[in-house]
């Protein structure tokens, strides 16, 4: 960012909402097949069922931003 202010190129302020108003934490009701789907998969990958679910949200949340 220094180096874009050195030349010149304008940054644009980003809004950034109070993330202070969610913990990370939440409550996920699942189909039992889905769940079972997830912990099978996240134990192929070697990494937690939170870590998949959450690897999960940040990908959809990346297709959805694209598409904005």
């Amino acid at each position: 960012m220094e180096t874009a202010e050195e030349v010149g190129i304008p940054i644009p302020e980003i809004p950034i909402e109070h993330v202070e108003d969610y913990s990370g934490k939440m409550t996920l009701r699942l189909a039992p097949f889905v769940h079972m789907q997830a912990s099978q998969f996240a134990r192929q990958e070697g990494i937690s069922l939170n870590q998949y679910v959450s690897n999960a949200v940040v990908s959809q949340n990346a297709v959805m931003s694209a598409a904005l």
